[in-house]
């Protein structure tokens, strides 16, 4: 019943979602990605949320870890990564809500302050990503929503 619905949207994620993305959101020159793009990839606002910037990094993480698998994906993640994890924080480790494009921050108001936040163990997901098939570059999402819960 849902075999049509389903064909046309995975074929709408393969062929035109992350090649349009994996082409237009890297900020080759600064780092860190893009999020604010018009229709022609072109990009219109060059602040870097740092929600947007982490869900391309698990998006990419999680292409990468699937069926359509594609080795620059992981490259993309974890270029992405680096960046947010070197860049995106506050002395005190927490984060930045944004960042201008040549990283100073745009926002300085802090999100993530919790005790135990789900980006602490950030470094540990960095050390898993070169080994390979059936390893995650980012944690599945029922891990950052109970780690946001408690």
């Amino acid at each position: 019943m849902f075999e049509k619905f389903i064909e046309r949207y995975e074929n709408a994620l393969v062929n035109d979602v992350i090649p349009f993305w994996e082409k237009n959101c890297i900020d080759k020159e600064y780092g860190g990605y893009f999020t604010s793009l018009d229709r022609d990839g072109s990009v219109y606002d060059y602040n870097k949320y740092m929600w947007m910037q982490w869900r391309i990094v698990y998006m990419f993480g999680e292409f990468y870890a699937s069926e359509y698998k594609k080795d620059n994906f992981l490259k993309i993640a974890s270029d992405g990564f680096d960046f947010l994890y070197s860049k995106g924080r506050a002395e005190d480790g927490s984060y930045y809500f944004a960042l201008n494009r040549a990283v100073p921050p745009a926002i300085k108001s802090i999100i993530m302050q919790p005790k135990k936040p789900w980006t602490a163990t950030l470094p540990a997901w960095k050390a898993v990503i070169p080994l390979g098939a059936g390893t995650r570059v980012c944690p599945p999402a029922r891990a950052i929503r109970h780690s946001a819960t408690t």
